[in-house]
Order: C-alpha cells, then structure tokens, then sequence
C-alpha cells in the first residue's frame, strides 16, 4: 500500500507569520495617526510680517500717525490642531497686526497684538508674540508692541523771499520782491510744523537788473527762529507748494512836480496869471514807477481838484491825502502823503453887483417856447484883483440861463445860470446861481 504525500504550504499561509505581517501594519498605522492625526500637533510660524497698516485710519481719524519706521517688524504664531492641517501652513497663513482702538493721542502707546487666520482651517492659534529679527526666538516673547504716536497739524505760512544779491542799476529802484503763490500749506507732526519759524524762497542769482524780471520755480527753504535752514528731508512733511514765482520789480525813482486843478474858470479868464497864484505844500513828491510809467505821465502831476467859484480872500484848503493818477503804475517813496493847496489871494477883493434884466438872457432855449425871466434884477458876487473889479460897470456883467436841459411845455422853472464877464480876464464869478423863469409854448 502506497502512502500519500503532504502538500507544502507558503509561508503567507501560516498563522504565525500572519500574525506577526498584521502586529507590523498596527505599528505602523499607530505611528501614521500619531504623527499626521494627532489633534494635539503643535507648530510656530515665524516669521511673519506684522501688518502695521492695517486699521490705520483708527488713529488717523485722530489726527496721529506714528513716528519712524515700527518695529519690530517680524512675528511669531503657535498654532495647534492636527498634524495634517498645521503642516502646510506658511508665514502668510496667519495676518498679525496691532490693536489700535487702544490709541487715544500722542505720546508712546503699547498694543496688544491681533491676528487672523487667512488660510481657514480646523486649526487654533495658541500664541502671537513680537520677535526682534526674523529669525532669532526672544526668550522672553512679547505679545504687545510700543508705538510711539504724534499729533498731525495743517499750518499755512506766508513765503517770504530773499534776493540779497539780486540789486537795481545805477538810476534804478529795486522794489521789495513778491510771490506767487504768495503762501504755502504744510501738513505734518505740530512738534515738527512749530520749529518753522519762516518759509523762504531764496533766489541765487547775483545779478544787477534794469527792469522787473521774474523767476520761476524758486524753491522753497524752511528756517527756524534762529534763522537756520530745517533739513526738510528728515521732517517728514507735506507741502501744498514746493515752488514759487519770484518777481523782482525795478522801478524808477524820481521827484515829480505836484499841480492842483480848478474847475469852474471862465472860458476868456487868464489860467496863466491864476496858477501862478496857486502854491502847494509840497509842491514835489518822490515816487516810483517803471520807466514807462513816466513817459505816459510826464513830469508833472494833477494830485487835488478844487472848485474855483468857492475861492475867497485868504483861501486855503484842508490837508488832504495826494492822489496818484489813477492806472499809472505809480507808487509812493516819500513818507509824505498829505498836500495843502493854497491861493494868493494879495490884492484881491469881492464885491457884489446887481445884474439888470436886460443883461440876462437865455441860451440853449427850446424853439418851440419862449423863456422869460420872472425878475429885474439879480445879485452877483466877484472876486478878483482890486483894480480889475472897482472898474467895472454893472452893463460889463451878464447873465447866462441855460435852458437846455428845459422841457417845452407851459410851466415855471428855477433854471441854472451863470455870470460872465468878458473884460475882465483876471475875475472870479463866486457861488451858485439860478434865475426863476416862465416857459410859454410858442
């Protein structure tokens, strides 16, 4: 009888070997979850930029901003959760910035440290805290910052201009140089806008000018009250202008003759003989001007107008401001501003006459009426040199009515008049006359 023979089994197929294939894989899936799984993985994060311009308007709505560069500038995060969440996370997983609701003015302030989570996951943030450099771990973490705050102010300052070398030729006046735009705005800490004493555009130039020039771009230079220039580049300030339009103006400086007017002569009366008579104190003025003002104007000026019907003996007017001609580009050099007229009136008399009726006639008329004088006669004032009104006669006097301003139609008007006195070239008609007239259409 034959025996049979056993078949051989793998070595998969034995249970030892099975079980000691399945005791491998538990260790291994042991070690899997705890070191991908684990909820309880911790990690940092660093370095991460701390965002110090986050919320800002927070304290800008207060008028602040912070002084220099904020540092530190890194920060370190410690998230935990589980190994398979915090392991891809990177420094710009998590933003981190200052609480800046605590800023209530100027001066140092320490703020706490914010964070939010950019990349959202099943993870938590245990720790924020400041670190020096990017690198290097303080062994003391801080979890706030210190920030150093200052008032921000807006000031506008008038710019002045200084041009020490900039000068007139020999005949010429150099005016006091302006410019345009004639005031700056600075914004800025009110620590560093109160060390502006003065704005200055300063012209370089050494130059020795005939007529007005202008310069442009003229930078603008800021000093203390000591006169020393401010580094404008360290202030860290904001100006409306960088930049002016500097006007250096050269004018002429000359004396001019001062002459009065008077209305109201006669069209026959002698104007040379009258404004010999005519004194002013002063009778000159010095002022300035472009070289061009004074050819237009000449050399002599009309500063005061007078009424010569208000003349009498020992006239004299009050003091009264000189008047520049009007447009001539014409400005003051003499403190003195104030003139009085005066009119010699050495030999000269007033004396009252009657105008008869049939001196007095009417000019200028309607053609269409007839005008009639309701009176005979009618008293005139003179004033003139003695000899000149004691020989006249009462028939050498008329009366002028001007009608030309009289409407035709049936009425009674008192109508303006004036005294004529043709032989006599060297008197004044005095006062004001009116004749009281019937109008008749014809």
């Amino acid at each position: 009888m034959k025996k049979k023979n056993k078949k051989s089994k793998g070595w998969f197929e034995d249970r030892r070997v099975a079980l000691l294939v399945a005791l491998i894989l538990a260790v291994l899936s042991w070690i899997l979850v705890a070191g991908f799984i684990n909820p309880g993985d911790t990690r940092r994060l660093t370095p991460i930029t701390i965002d110090y311009s986050r919320n800002a308007d927070m304290y800008e709505a207060r008028n602040l901003r912070i002084v220099g560069e904020p540092t530190p500038r890194y920060a370190e995060v410690q998230v935990s959760g589980d190994g398979s969440v915090i392991g891809p996370l990177t420094t710009t997983s998590v933003t981190v910035y200052p609480d800046y609701s605590a800023v209530t003015g100027p001066g140092p302030q320490e703020l706490r440290l914010l964070y939010e989570k950019v990349d959202f996951g099943d993870y938590n943030i245990t720790e924020v805290s400041a670190i020096a450099t990017g690198y290097s771990l303080d062994s003391n973490p801080k979890h706030t910052v210190t920030l150093v705050f200052e008032e921000l102010e807006t000031k506008e300052f008038p710019i002045a201009v200084k041009a020490d070398n900039v000068t007139a030729a020999d005949g010429f006046f150099r005016d006091t140089p302006t410019a345009d735009p004639a005031r700056v705005t600075i914004d800025g800490a009110k620590t560093e806008l109160d060390r502006i004493a003065q704005v200055v555009a300063v012209l370089e130039d050494d130059v020795e000018l005939t007529e007005t020039t202008s310069y442009q771009d003229v930078p603008l230079t800021l000093m203390d009250s000591a006169g020393n220039v401010l580094d404008t580049a360290a202030m860290n300030l904001n100006f409306s202008i960088t930049s002016t339009t500097v006007t250096v103006p050269i004018m002429v400086s000359k004396s001019i003759q001062l002459t009065a007017t008077f209305i109201g002569l006669p069209s026959y009366f002698d104007t040379d003989w009258f404004y010999e008579r005519v004194q002013l104190t002063p009778d000159t003025l010095q002022v300035v001007g472009s070289a061009s003002a004074f050819e237009h104007i000449g050399d002599t000026v009309s500063v005061a107008t007078f009424d010569a019907s208000t003349l009498t003996p020992g006239w004299q007017s009050e003091p009264q401001e000189i008047e520049l001609p009007e447009g001539s580009g014409l400005s003051y050099h003499d403190q003195q501003r104030e003139i009085i007229v005066s009119f010699d009136t050495t030999g000269m008399i007033e004396k009252v006459f009657e105008v008869e009726a049939e001196n007095i006639s009417v000019k200028n008329g309607p053609r269409s009426a007839t005008i009639t004088p309701d009176m005979q006669t009618m008293s005139v004032k003179l004033f003139g040199p003695a000899d000149e009104i004691n020989s006249l006669l009462p028939e050498d006097i008329a009366l002028e009515i001007d009608a030309s301003g009289v409407p035709a139609s049936n009425d009674q008007q008192t109508i303006p008049a004036k005294v004529v006195v043709p032989s006599a070239t060297h008197t004044i008609p005095t006062g004001n006359y009116s004749v009281l007239c019937s109008i008749e259409m014809n």
